[in-house]
């Protein structure tokens, strides 16, 4: 079975209401974008590398450091 598109997202652990949501069609990562509690936020997701599929962790770990920077007390993304 090959699989040519699926929807991903991830959040902080201890984040769940921030959420980077993005699309994966014939292995690129596709139209990257952040939800704060279910809204969807104007500002799009930028990958800090040309070739976010290859560096997964990477970009995980840099939203995860957005996430804490930004939302760190902010108790209503909290979980």
């Amino acid at each position: 079975m090959k699989i040519t598109f699926a929807s991903y997202e991830h959040s902080r652990i201890g984040f769940p209401g921030i959420k980077l949501k993005w699309h994966a069609k014939n292995g690129k990562f596709l139209d990257p974008y952040v939800t704060i509690n279910g809204v969807i936020q104007e500002n799009r997701w930028t990958w800090g590398n040309p070739h976010p599929a290859a560096f997964a962790q990477a970009e995980m770990e840099r939203f995860d450091e957005w996430v804490g920077n930004l939302f760190s007390n902010d108790a209503s993304v909290q979980g």
